[in-house]
């Protein structure tokens, strides 16, 4: 969230203080329910908000213009953390880890291509803090 949306709106203390709070989801997810961990407590808190979208940078410019709260993938989301622009709420809260995973038909008969991409993905993503 941004200084000024939380100035003005007040920094949550616990998950279900989100419910009270301008959240800004994506839509393609559906009814926005937003699930955060902290050891082995886990705590699932139904949050809405006036703005959703389907796109990532969209959702963190509507959260720095002071829109609400949202939840955004750390990469997205460090620099401006890092600069100011955004605060951190909840972090002692973990969020919920997505993962990719890649489908191929078989190893037997695997294209340069796509070797050259499995090789890719996994040095790219091997060992990076997000």
């Amino acid at each position: 969230a941004s200084p000024a949306y939380l100035a003005t709106h007040g920094t949550p203390q616990v998950p279900a203080d989100l419910a009270q709070h301008r959240c800004l989801s994506y839509a393609n997810f559906g009814k926005s329910v937003w699930t955060l961990t902290r050891d082995e407590e886990t705590e699932r808190v139904g949050v809405s908000g006036h703005f959703s979208a389907n796109e990532a940078t969209t959702l963190m410019r509507a959260a720095l213009a002071g829109g609400g709260i949202a939840m955004q993938p750390t990469y997205l989301a460090n620099p401006l953390l890092r600069s100011g622009e955004l605060q951190a709420v909840l972090p002692a809260w973990d969020l919920p880890v997505m993962t990719i995973y890649a489908l191929y038909t078989s190893r037997r008969h695997l294209s340069p291509a796509v070797r050259a991409l499995l090789d890719f993905l996994v040095q790219r993503f091997e060992g990076v803090p997000w």
